[in-house]
């Protein structure tokens, strides 16, 4: 079984992660793809600070609105206190989505 949109959520460690990434492609207007998952995915973790948890930065991106509501819903219970979401897309509304993860 090669389902390719297997391998695309295998790609991340956690599978809200995947979400994520598929709802930015919607917002960027880009076909979901492997090569393209695995690149988000060593971005994020790129910007990951082991030393504090509380922290989600997720900078430059591409995140737009359909993503921020993803990353509101996924991540909501994770008690971040910052998160930075800086050279995105959000717009208004993602920015609103956003807000409800904060604690």
């Amino acid at each position: 079984d090669n389902n390719p949109i297997d391998a695309m959520v295998n790609a991340f460690p956690d599978p809200g992660l995947a979400e994520i990434y598929a709802a930015r492609c919607v917002d960027a207007g880009e076909n979901v793809s492997l090569d393209a998952a695995q690149s988000f995915r060593d971005s994020v973790k790129f910007q990951v600070d082991i030393k504090d948890p509380s922290k989600l930065s997720l900078r430059n991106l591409r995140i737009g609105p359909s993503a921020a509501t993803c990353i509101s819903l996924h991540m909501k219970d994770r008690g971040y206190t910052s998160v930075d979401l800086s050279d995105n897309m959000l717009g208004d509304y993602g920015v609103h989505g956003v807000r409800s993860i904060m604690k």
